[in-house]
């Protein structure tokens, strides 16, 4: 089953980087917590992290990376090949 194709690609590389940009923020909020919390650039470092997050949410759901988006996949077995051609053709719906 191919899952990704190449028009994937762009979109991929997105999710990326929005998550390389998260976890640096996140990183970043995290180890100057206490220095920050003082400062005027706490809200906007904080609110940058968050934008990051949901951007990288969001297109993880494109993908199915979010339990919520994997519960509405809906994937078709593939079908069953049939090497007899009197069974092949009796097996095609009208």
């Amino acid at each position: 089953m191919t899952v990704l194709t190449a028009a994937d690609l762009d979109a991929l590389a997105d999710y990326c980087a929005a998550r390389a940009e998260f976890l640096r923020l996140d990183r970043y909020v995290t180890e100057h917590l206490d220095a920050l919390r003082d400062s005027p650039n706490f809200p906007t470092a904080v609110s940058m992290r968050n934008q990051a997050r949901d951007a990288m949410k969001k297109l993880a759901e494109q993908f199915g990376l979010m339990p919520s988006a994997r519960s509405r996949l809906r994937v078709e077995p593939p079908a069953a090949e049939i090497d007899d051609p009197i069974e092949l053709l009796f097996s095609q719906k009208a």
